[in-house]
């Protein structure tokens, strides 16, 4: 897999009429792009390059939400008007550090590294949460609501030095409805780093199921 914001970025300087270069850090309110042919969803970040990416975690501790986390991660949103897409980007974790060996229904699955988002689509809507480990394992027994567990895609791509989680989420009310222009849905993105014991949380730190720890997104067209 090719890192991203390195030589790619440079090299589509001149094929695009702008490329974002670096994460942005310190908002809590974000806006989401609306992209005409969405992503080819592979665990890469190639095709997210005019995307902006967003940073700035915090550690996972309750009662601590100011603490920033020892290692960041980096995250981009975007829709169409079929589905949702998420990327994620692990930062500074070794692949040997990898854990992904719980399955689903495993009752220890919080023990492996895993990306996590929660979105709340609406003024009271019940929060989704949606889990993946390295090996792309999602992870529904906890999170069941209406079902909707096992139909979103996503997909895993490991590096040396960090690794990627990109999600599809159809936008079909099971449960995701489909937004409007200028809708405002809650939003936070977690992240667990297993073998250090690391847990960090975007855009406040806190305990990763907390009611009062989330962002806000905004479909822009």
């Amino acid at each position: 897999m090719k890192k991203y914001f390195v030589f790619l970025a440079v090299a589509m300087l001149f094929a695009c009429s702008f490329v974002y270069a670096a994460a942005v850090e310190g908002v809590d309110e974000i806006s989401v792009p609306f992209v005409r042919e969405g992503f080819w969803v592979d665990g890469e970040t190639d095709d997210w390059q005019r995307v902006q990416f967003y940073t700035g975690f915090y550690e996972a501790e309750v009662g601590a939400t100011d603490q920033i986390a020892p290692v960041q991660s980096e995250f981009a949103v975007a829709w169409d008007e079929m589905a949702l897409y998420v990327a994620v980007v692990c930062l500074d974790q070794y692949d040997m550090e990898l854990s992904m060996s719980r399955q689903d229904g495993d009752w220890d699955w919080y023990n492996d590294d895993t990306v996590e988002l929660y979105i709340i689509p609406g003024e009271g809507a019940e929060p989704v949460h949606y889990v993946v480990n390295p090996a792309e394992t999602k992870f529904g027994t906890f999170v069941d609501v209406g079902g909707f567990q096992y139909n979103y895609e996503v997909r895993v791509g490991i590096d040396p030095d960090l690794w990627v989680a990109e999600f599809r989420i159809p936008l079909d009310g099971n449960p995701l409805p489909k937004p409007k222009e200028g809708d405002v849905w809650k939003f936070k993105v977690g992240r667990r780093y297993a073998l250090r014991q690391y847990m960090s949380l975007w855009p406040k730190g806190g305990d990763f199921d907390a009611d009062d720890n989330y962002g806000t997104i905004k479909f822009e067209r």
